[in-house]
């Protein structure tokens, strides 16, 4: 049993970052997908001098009679001539100025009486936004290594960008083992359970921009897992396997990724939950291999196959760590393992744990905003004490 650290050093000294993997994608298709070189404005944000309120551009001091009205400029209409001294053009918010302005009059600010406006309040702001204030052409929007989300998406197109150069979608296989899962309630047969594991571990890889190429389930037959691993191998980067992993007799994994010819990296960690995590490649493809616990499952799946994605893509790995304190006294019984504790924070801000019964206690997995850590060696954590929490986007955002 090794500590989560040293898993983890195994890990990124494993993982590479995938060869030939790049592609120039749409803007639009892009979130979920990490750059791979840095995407720069192509434009000046605003392009123009803009209004930034509804109001009146002027050129000049206010003369003794007030600005003569001398034209109208809506949003979306590029005014040509400038304006004249003593004149006032009326603009609307997010509106090109006319040449000349040095300023927008607040509507408000204003008063109107036969085609003449008088100022009622001065402003501290000339109310214009300049061209390329907010961005300005060349700049970095987003560094390289970052994975797209749908704000950066929406930014980037903002920017006059079109394409990005990405990681092309990691491909992952999905397979879950065990005589005793079934799909649905009428194959149970009293000591049976429905397999979540698969439709877990799909909808996170989905969520996170993955490609799962297979979802499979098999059964406890050292034949049919070999042959399901060996397909996946030919298939994915990332194999992503829940249950078998352990010491039981019908704990097949280790045994056929063996037998395939993996290098196993690790295999017990001194984690709870997830003990039996086993981490093992042979070339390119890595295989992850999970307690059939779905808490675990959960668990494993964000500290080790999402942080191989990432790195695959040519971009760091993070884990987003913040301080927290606990609503209550919290104990356990054991010390030897670090422990993840899902917990959700209450209306005071403060975390209550959330009742976990065992590792396969799915209401758990229903509610919860991350976990909070207790170290190896701590049985018991005080009341209003900080402890480090992971929000659950903490991992490899």
């Amino acid at each position: 049993m090794i500590p989560l650290d040293k898993a983890l050093e195994l890990l990124d000294s494993a993982v590479f970052v995938k060869a030939e993997g790049e592609e120039v994608v749409p803007v639009d298709k892009s979130a979920g997908l990490y750059i791979t070189e840095d995407a720069c404005s192509l434009l000046n944000l605003p392009p123009f001098r803009r209004a930034m309120v509804d109001g009146y551009a002027v050129s000049s001091d206010e003369p003794e009679t007030g600005y003569r009205i001398g034209g109208f400029v809506p949003a979306g209409i590029l005014p040509i001539e400038p304006i004249k001294e003593g004149e006032a053009v009326k603009v609307m918010t997010g509106a090109p100025v006319p040449p000349g302005a040095v300023k927008v009059i607040m509507v408000e600010h204003t008063e109107e009486k036969e085609g003449f406006i008088k100022a009622t309040a001065s402003s501290p702001t000339c109310n214009i936004t300049e061209i390329g204030s907010d961005v300005a052409a060349g700049s970095v929007i987003l560094k390289a290594g970052v994975k797209v989300k749908p704000v950066h998406a929406a930014v980037l197109k903002g920017c006059g960008i079109t394409g990005l150069k990405t990681a092309k979608r990691v491909k992952m296989a999905v397979i879950s083992t065990g005589d005793e899962i079934v799909e649905t309630p009428e194959e149970m047969n009293g000591a049976q359970i429905i397999n979540i594991n698969s439709l877990l571990l799909q909808g996170l890889a989905e969520e996170d921009g993955m490609e799962v190429v297979s979802n499979i389930t098999v059964k406890d037959i050292f034949e049919d897992l070999q042959a399901a691993i060996a397909d996946a191998a030919l298939k994915a980067d990332i194999i992503a396997v829940s249950g078998g992993v352990s010491m039981g007799d019908l704990d097949l994994v280790p045994d056929v990724l063996s037998n395939l010819g993996f290098e196993q990296h690790y295999h017990k960690i001194a984690i709870l939950p997830g003990k039996p995590n086993l981490f093992a490649s042979k070339g390119n493809v890595y295989a992850f291999c999970l307690p059939g616990n779905p808490l675990a499952v959960y668990l494993g799946y964000h500290l080790f196959a999402k942080r191989a994605a990432a790195i695959i893509s040519g971009a760091k790995p993070v884990i987003r760590k913040v301080k927290a304190l606990l609503s209550g006294e919290f104990t356990r019984r054991s010390t030897e393992r670090l422990q993840f504790v899902p917990a959700k924070y209450n209306a005071e801000g403060l975390l209550d744990p959330v009742v976990v019964k065992s590792s396969a206690h799915l209401a758990s997995l229903a509610d919860f905003d991350g976990f909070f850590l207790v170290p190896i060696g701590v049985k018991t954590i005080d009341a209003r004490m900080p402890v480090e929490f992971i929000p659950k986007d903490g991992f490899q955002i």
